[in-house]
C-alpha cells in the first residue's frame, strides 16, 4: 500500500525534558514543510506555542496518517496499542537506552522531516492479528508488524 503522510500525529514521553527539545525542533520542521499537525494532549505543554491542534489519542489515530513517537520503547509501545486498529503509521524516534523499537535518532529527525516532503512516496505494510497464547495468556495477545520505507 503506498502511502502519503499528510497529517502527522505527535506523540511523546510526557515530563522529559529531552522529549520536549526534540517535539519543538521536529513540530518546527514539519510545519515549515506545511505538513498537518496533530499534538497528543498529554504533551501539548511541551511543546512552546503548541502547532497544530491538540487533540485525544483517540482522535490522532483516527485523523493521522503518520504518528511519531518520541521517547523510548516504552513510548512506542504504548502508542502503538492505541493506534493499533487503526490506519495510522507508526514511526518512533529514540530518546530511551535501548531502542530496539525506536530506530530514529534524534539526530536523524531533520532528514526524516525532509523524506516525508519527497517526491519519492512511502512505502506502508502493516500486518496485525491476535495470537492466542492459551494456557499462558489470559487474553489474546496483539501483534503488529509494520514498516515504513522511504525511496528516494
Amino acid at each position: 500500500m503506498t502511502a502519503t503522510f499528510k497529517r502527522i500525529g505527535l506523540i511523546g514521553k510526557s515530563g522529559d525534558q529531552n522529549v520536549s527539545t526534540t517535539l519543538q525542533a521536529l513540530s518546527a520542521l514539519l510545519e515549515r514543510h506545511r505538513l498537518q499537525i496533530q499534538v497528543d494532549e498529554d504533551i501539548a505543554d511541551m511543546i512552546a506555542g503548541s502547532v497544530g491542534a491538540v487533540v485525544t489519542r483517540e482522535t490522532l489515530a483516527r485523523q493521522c496518517d503518520l504518528a511519531i513517537v518520541v521517547g523510548g520503547d516504552g513510548t512506542l509501545l504504548n502508542a502503538a496499542r492505541s493506534l493499533a486498529d487503526t490506519g495510522c503509521a507508526v514511526l518512533g524516534v529514540n530518546l530511551g537506552r535501548l531502542g530496539f523499537l525506536t530506530e530514529v535518532t534524534r539526530e536523524m529527525t531533520r532528514q526524516l522531516a525532509n523524506m516525508l516532503v519527497r517526491d519519492g512516496s512511502p512505502q506502508h505494510l502493516r500486518i496485525a492479528g491476535q495470537i492466542d497464547a492459551a494456557p499462558l495468556a489470559l487474553r489474546p495477545i496483539m501483534a503488529v508488524i509494520e514498516v515504513i520505507s522511504f525511496f528516494v
